[in-house]
């Protein structure tokens, strides 16, 4: 179920990396641009519908950042998704968060 749970998540979570980033390239980012990554795809996908391969590249930055940073525990991902995502949003979009 948690697979499932997950699965759903990146898909409907991520978006679009709008190039042709492969997997290895997703590996090799940094911390910090891998985190920026994971809010370009959730902002984007609020935004439009992803491409296939837009959506494979940010389901793997989900992937990614779920493993590093919060080592695969869904729940903690969840939380800071949810206490981060009016701001990281409003970046994105011009608009400061209130």
């Amino acid at each position: 179920m948690k697979t499932i749970k997950a699965l759903i998540l990146a898909l409907a979570v991520t978006s679009a990396m709008a190039d042709s980033r492969t997997p290895a390239d997703i590996e090799a980012l940094s911390p910090a641009d891998l985190e920026t990554a994971f809010w370009d795809c959730d902002f984007a996908s609020t935004k439009d519908m992803l491409g296939l391969g837009d959506a494979a590249n940010c389901s793997f930055v989900f992937e990614r950042v779920k493993a590093n940073k919060f080592n695969n525990d869904f729940k903690q991902f969840m939380k800071w998704w949810a206490d981060n995502k009016k701001t990281q949003h409003a970046l994105r979009s011009g608009k400061v968060a209130s």
